[in-house]
């Protein structure tokens, strides 16, 4: 079971944060055939991301889509703690935990305004974390997340 471990100077300030890169979900990847095409989508966006045990589904910033040419395949409505509900459109992406080698493919996740709310590129929701192990000990200022 791969271990994602960190150590923050204020945890409780700032949360489990970890940086992931984001890419164009595996899947349509491989639906494209010309190389052309496959070069236009290869690039990555790296996140700092919030895990997050309070959010249903991952995030992302709003930013991110257009950075990698991301096309929506719906909306889904979201209700968020202070009681907003909105409207996001929703976008299929891989998620890379890079210094630990694992990766979380062909993932819906909701875009929604995060960077200039709260300073981060996304959230790592319940749909990732309900296949993992997260370890939080704040008296320590550390995390760990296992998959």
């Amino acid at each position: 079971m791969p271990c994602l471990f960190s150590t923050s100077p204020n945890l409780v300030d700032v949360g489990p944060r970890i940086t992931v890169a984001v890419m164009v979900s595996s899947a349509f990847l491989k639906s494209l055939k010309d190389p052309e095409e496959i070069r236009k989508y290869d690039k990555q966006f790296s996140a700092v991301m919030l895990v997050d045990t309070g959010a249903s589904c991952t995030m992302i910033d709003a930013a991110i889509a257009p950075f990698l040419g991301l096309t929506p395949h719906g909306t889904e409505k979201i209700i968020t703690p202070s009681g907003l509900k909105d409207d996001c459109l929703t976008y299929d992406v891989d998620l890379i935990f890079s210094d630990h080698n694992i990766a979380r493919r062909n993932l819906r996740v909701i875009e929604s305004h995060l960077k200039q709310q709260q300073g981060i590129d996304g959230l790592i929701g319940r749909d990732i974390l309900s296949n993992a192990l997260l370890v939080y000990q704040g008296w320590a200022n550390q995390y760990t997340l296992a998959f």
